[in-house]
Formats: structure tokens, C-alpha cells, sequence
């Protein structure tokens, strides 16, 4: 199985080829290797890479995570928004969707760390010197509150404006209809709009309401993503997805699941039901959160539930992955993942230049034209976006931007 039906709705729309097999494990229920393309540039806050990749139910063993805390207000400096704002939204994900399943969402890479560096490289990167130019006060005594207030979120992070803690703790003095640099620059949940050809100055706007254009989610009104460059309402819970291999389908708590033709947004406390040892199935009831969906053959769908694995340790093909995040199921007899239906050994996932086209990369890497990069942050050499955290890599030089200018 792959698990693209659990990708959380962020601004950044992934393309995925994948064909779905109905009624077969050996090419897509269980599989290990399908990574989406980037498509879109969004913008900052609202915006991260993700991935169909299996995550198992471990720690991923990076140095932050959602429950991760940073120095003290009084110590915060406008450097340090980058990563109060990803602990907030991680939380908020991680209580939505739960820790393997978010795991799961950034191709197994840390969601802290992920958008830490990803808001870092976009337009957050601005704010030190919009700061000391006096366009925005920092406060940071309100960053507390604003971590905490994103968290509360929960699924609705990815469909909701800064909380007004957050506005507080990076407060803008342009009003509407005013010059700035950047987002942050403007009052409130205005944005800084530059047009398609990002000139200077932006001029303040309000956020964009449903049918208008947009450059990411963080630039529509409250309730609305951007998909397809225009802002419209996500699916609801029992609306039609089409697509279970879409990534932008459903919304974060939801998946696309059931049989050909018949494929809805679901809850999923709805899915993740089956206990240990009891059936699942890749079309409809899959296992409780912390369990496994293990396949029991190549001729069908069904599995039965099991708990994950150690490093080294005798595995199956499952849903979400059965080995720790740094490892995959590996066929005793070759290079491969091991066919559905039959026993395998956790190995260690590929790294920077080894090839991705059977087995998704190790954390800290995102597989780009089926081989392994390491993600960069602005500076690093690259050769594709997809390796750069902030999704720009000039090819010109080779090396990684920051996705926003500044106007002087």
C-alpha cells in the first residue's frame, strides 16, 4: 500500500503518476517507492514539501519534534519565528492526524526541522531586517501564546490566518492599500502582494476570498487552500475524492479511501480501527495507529494487523512501514523491498546519490528524478528545487535560494 491517502491538504500540490492495482499488492498497496514531483512554490507558513512514504510508528530519531521546546521568550530572538511557528503547526498536525501518519506526510523527514528551514528560507528570512528597519515590532513575550494558540488549531492549521497571538508577537505597521517588503510588514492577516513578477514595493491586500487567484494558501481567506492557483474550500468529510493517489484530495484528518469509482474523504478514526491480529484491508478498515496492516499475499488486498519491528529484525511488506522510519523490508535475496506476502529484514533506507526508484530515502533526503539529495537549506548546492527546503534552486549557479526577494 502506499500511503499517499494520508498526505495532510498544505499549499504545495504534489503530482502524482501512480496506477492504482485493484486487488493486487505487488505494485501499489504495498509499495515503497512512489514520490511525487513538486509542482508549486507557495509561499512561507502555509506551505511544506510532503511525500507518499511509509512511516512506521516509531520516533524518527531527529534532534526536534512537536513537543520540542525552544529558549525562553525573554531570550527569543526575530531568528527564532521560524521554528515557534513550525512547533505550533506540527502540533497541530500531530493532533490531527497522529505522530506515524505526520511522519509520514514529509517523506519521512522531522516536521519541526522540515519547516523550521523551509519558513527560514522563505519569507521569514526578511523579518530580522524588516525588524530593525522599524516595519514590524517584535514581541517576543507574546511567542508563547502564539505556539500555543497554533497548536490548539489542530486540523484547522492548514485553513486558518496566523491566530492574533501570532500577529501580536510580529506585529506589521502597514495598513492596507500601504508599501512593503514583506508579508510580515503589513497589519494583521494583510499580506504583502508583489504581483506574478514580484516588484517592489508590495503594496498591502486583504486575503483572497474563493475563485480569486492565488500564490498559496497562506493568501486566502480563512476556510479556503490554494489549489490550482485559485482559492476554493477544501473537501469535506463523505465528499467524493476521485483520486486515492491525488495527494491534494482530502484534508488533514481525512483520507481517500474505499473501492474503485465509490472513493470518499474519510475520518480517519473511522479507518484506523482493526486491533491487533484482526483483518484489514487496503480498501477499507485498516489497523489502529501504532499497528501495521501486514500483507499476507500478492492476490489480494487484505492484511491482517501487526506491531512494528526493531533494526535488523525479520519484517513483512505493511502499512505503515513495519521497520523503524530509517529502514525498509528488505528481500533477503536481492537489493529490493521484499514482495508482498513474503518475510524480509529492515535494512537501511538509501542516502544522497543512491538510487530511490524501489525505496523511499532515508530521513534528511527527498528522492528527485529516483535518486536520493539531501535537502539543503539557502546556500547549499542543488540541481532540482525538490532539494532545496525553501523549493528554489537557481540553475544558473546550482545553489539554493530564498524563494522572496526583499525590496529595499
Amino acid at each position: 500500500m502506499t500511503n499517499l491517502r494520508f498526505l495532510v491538504l498544505l499549499a504545495t500540490v504534489f503530482a502524482c503518476s501512480c496506477e492504482f492495482e485493484e486487488g493486487n499488492f505487488d505494485g501499489s498497496l504495498f509499495d515503497d517507492a512512489r514520490i511525487p514531483d513538486d509542482e508549486d512554490d507557495a509561499g512561507d507558513e502555509d506551505d511544506a514539501g510532503r511525500g507518499p512514504r511509509d512511516s512506521g510508528t516509531r520516533d524518527s530519531g531527529s534532534d526536534s519534534g512537536p513537543n520540542d521546546s525552544g529558549p525562553p521568550p525573554s531570550m527569543l530572538k526575530p531568528t527564532d519565528v521560524p521554528a515557534v511557528l513550525a512547533r505550533g503547526r506540527c502540533k497541530a498536525l500531530e493532533a490531527c492526524m497522529g505522530k506515524s501518519l505526520l511522519l509520514d506526510t514529509y517523506q519521512l523527514n522531522d516536521c519541526v526541522g522540515f519547516f523550521s528551514k523551509q519558513f527560514a528560507d522563505r519569507h521569514l528570512h526578511w523579518l530580522p531586517q524588516s525588524v530593525e528597519a522599524g516595519r514590524v515590532t517584535f514581541h517576543p513575550e507574546d511567542l508563547d501564546e502564539c505556539e500555543r494558540d497554533l497548536a490548539l488549531l489542530e486540523c484547522d492549521v492548514q485553513f486558518r490566518p496566523l491566530p492574533t497571538s501570532c500577529e501580536r508577537a510580529i506585529d506589521g505597521k502597514a495598513a492596507e492599500d500601504a508599501d512593503c517588503t514583506i508579508d510580515q510588514d503589513c497589519v494583521g492577516d494583510l499580506w504583502c502582494d508583489k504581483g506574478e513578477a514580484e516588484t517592489c514595493p508590495g503594496v498591502c491586500a486583504r486575503l483572497q476570498t474563493a475563485g480569486l487567484p492565488c500564490r498559496g494558501t497562506q493568501y486566502c481567506a480563512a476556510g479556503l487552500y490554494c489549489n490550482g492557483g485559485t482559492c476554493v474550500a477544501p473537501p469535506a468529510e463523505g465528499d467524493a475524492c476521485g483520486d486515492r493517489m491525488n495527494a491534494a484530495e482530502c484534508p488533514a484528518g481525512l483520507i481517500c479511501q474505499g473501492t474503485a469509482g465509490d472513493l470518499t474523504c474519510r475520518n480517519v478514526k473511522t479507518v484506523y480501527v482493526s486491533k491487533l491480529d484482526e483483518p484489514c484491508d487496503a480498501l477499507g478498515q485498516l489497523c489502529e495507529l501504532g499497528l501495521v496492516c501486514q500483507s499476507t499475499s500478492g492476490a489480494s488486498t487484505a492484511g491482517v494487523c501487526k506491531r512494528t519491528v526493531g533494526q535488523g529484525e525479520t519484517c513483512r511488506r505493511s502499512e505503515p512501514n513495519q521497520c523503524p522510519v530509517n529502514q525498509f523490508c528488505k528481500a533477503t535475496n536481492g537489493a529490493g523491498q521484499v514482495a508482498p506476502g513474503a518475510d524480509g529484514v529492515c535494512a537501511n533506507r538509501p542516502t544522497d546519490g543512491q538510487s530511490c526508484t524501489s525505496v523511499g530515502c532515508a530521513p534528511g533526503h527527498w528522492c528527485v528524478n529516483e535518486t536520493c539529495k539531501a535537502l539543503k537549506s539557502a546556500g547549499g548546492s542543488c540541481t532540482e528545487n525538490a532539494e532545496c527546503y525553501g523549493r528554489l534552486c537557481d540553475p544558473d549557479v546550482d545553489v539554493c535560494l530564498i524563494t522572496t526577494i526583499m525590496c529595499n
